[in-house]
């Protein structure tokens, strides 16, 4: 399989297809040992410890959310509740996603340029424009 990320800026290499961590899949596993969207950063370092990842890694690995999109369910407690956040984001964030309603409503994982593999979702961090409570934990941690 070959990986391209042309449309988004970035480079492209050569991937194997399959999981080299696990001959199985099971989902009940991947659901309970995946960092919630909404863990504070001791929890992360813990989260991303017992795979043993350092704090320097987990920053490096988490800038994948510079492309992506996510459901409104999981950033909803963010907008309405958290002060860590600039207004303004919060305020163009909840017109997609109401306080009650809107679920599967999506918005980008990196504001700027959620389509380019950049470090952009990095420099949002740094303004209060991180779209997850637990990105936003990394840079005020």
């Amino acid at each position: 399989m070959r990986h391209d990320d042309s449309q988004q800026g970035g480079p492209s290499w050569n991937v194997r297809l399959g999981r080299r961590d696990s001959t199985t899949s099971n989902i009940s596993a991947v659901s309970t040992d995946l960092p919630s969207p909404f863990m504070n950063l001791s929890q992360l370092l813990a989260t991303f410890g017992k795979k043993n990842f350092t704090a320097k890694e987990m920053v490096a690995f988490t800038g994948v959310h510079t492309v992506g999109f996510i459901r409104c369910l999981f950033f909803r407690t963010r907008i309405y509740n958290e002060s860590n956040i600039d207004p303004s984001y919060a305020r163009s964030l909840q017109e997609k996603c109401p306080f009650v309603g809107g679920d599967d409503n999506l918005a980008p994982l990196d504001r700027s340029t959620p389509h380019q593999f950049d470090n952009a979702y990095y420099k949002n961090l740094l303004v209060k424009k991180g779209l997850l409570h637990s990105d936003q934990e990394l840079y005020n941690g």
